[in-house]
């Protein structure tokens, strides 16, 4: 957490700040004191490393038996998103939306909207049932996140649809401090700072606003190998060459595609590049003559379905846009000020979509690709 803060890829209030000037506070928020109220450990079966866990908070105003250690994101929504120090409203949050089947990125972004127009006066006491929505104020936020969860008062009401759909029905002006991208709500993870494959992934993924499925091509753009394969290495990308660049993210995304298919977790990507994943698969499998094309090729299948999946139910990828707090420059002092990233992620999106042979501005596969990858009955 500190280290995203401090390098300002951590998103604070709302998208509007970076940087650990902004949020000095985030040591109270680091590994070491998550840690102290861990009580067990877990992870997926034959896991050595169990990242997962429980936590368990003894009394106080949030006082948890036995909930879910929560990782990167929900501490982020719930801290430095909210302007929050309170490291157990972090775990009493995490109880609240696992318990509801609730997601704590989306609920994290319609809290911090609820939160900005309420100190902006957008909305009002009598709106939120006199409820005072202040930035680091942990006990109004919680009871806001228990309101969405339980579709109770002002949060369930207006709220636990998300930003996109509390923003047509808050109206007034609301729509300057809502966060989504074709509906979804973004991770916190600051593409305006970081490899900008992850902000062009925001606009162009099957399922917008991901951020996982950039991680093949951000290492590649990184010069980082995906394996020891020829097909899994990264290649130079001259200067404003943006058709090479859409072919490498897009070589990116298909090895994280595949990887992924396979049950590998993704904390390991980084260091995939010392596993033979060609070599497992042939030896589970039984496939002798599986090879590393085959691969990439299995990961272009899956993300050819999830687009066309996409497009059949109405998604139009020429209208999915960034929200005009993500255009804006955040207010930023730290170790990447001045660093901010001023490429064209909309042109670097078509070249991108060019990459796997979809059309560049819809974004749509072409019949003969689908029908060379064996998935051509599903052209529409």
């Amino acid at each position: 957490m500190s280290i995203g803060i401090q390098a300002g890829i951590g998103p604070i209030k709302n998208w509007s700040l970076a940087g650990e000037e902004s949020y000095p506070q985030h040591e109270k928020i680091n590994g070491e004191n998550v840690l102290k109220y861990r009580t067990k450990r877990h992870g997926c079966m034959y896991c050595p490393i169990a990242c997962g866990g429980t936590v368990q908070v003894k009394d106080g105003p949030f006082k948890v038996e036995e909930a879910r250690l929560p990782e990167y994101e929900t501490i982020q929504a719930f801290a430095p998103f909210v302007m929050c120090d309170d490291i157990e409203a972090c775990f009493k949050a995490q109880e609240l939306c696992d318990k509801a089947g609730v997601d704590t990125i989306s609920c994290g972004h319609v809290v911090a909207f609820a939160v900005e127009c309420f100190e902006n006066g957008i909305l009002t006491l009598e709106d939120t049932g006199g409820l005072e929505l202040r930035w680091g104020e942990p006990k109004g936020i919680i009871e806001l996140t228990r309101q969405i969860c339980e579709r109770e008062g002002f949060g369930g009401e207006v709220l636990a649809d998300g930003v996109k759909r509390a923003v047509e029905r808050i109206g007034r002006g609301s729509e300057k401090y809502g966060v989504h991208i074709g509906g979804q709500e973004p991770a916190f993870h600051d593409f305006r700072y970081e490899a900008p494959s992850r902000g062009v992934t925001y606009i162009s993924d099957p399922t917008p606003a991901r951020h996982e499925r950039c991680s093949g091509g951000q290492l590649l753009q990184l010069k980082m190998p995906l394996g020891p394969y020829p097909e899994f290495q990264p290649f130079d990308v001259p200067e404003g060459d943006m058709d090479a660049l859409g072919r490498l993210y897009a070589r990116g995304s298909k090895y994280y595609s595949a990887f992924s298919s396979c049950g590998f977790c993704a904390y390991t990507l980084g260091a995939s590049s010392h596993l033979d994943v060609i070599s497992i698969i042939q030896g589970f499998a039984g496939w002798d003559d599986f090879t590393a094309q085959d691969f990439l090729d299995a990961g272009e299948r899956t993300h050819t379905l999830r687009q066309m999946f996409s497009l059949r139910e109405g998604l139009t990828f020429d209208k999915i846009q960034f929200p005009p707090r993500l255009v804006e420059k955040p207010i930023f002092e730290g170790a990447l000020a001045g660093k901010r990233n001023t490429v064209d992620f909309y042109e670097i999106r078509r070249h991108y979509f060019a990459g796997y042979g979809f059309d560049p501005d819809s974004g749509k596969p072409s019949k003969e690709r689908m029908e060379e990858l064996g998935i051509g009955q599903f052209y529409v």
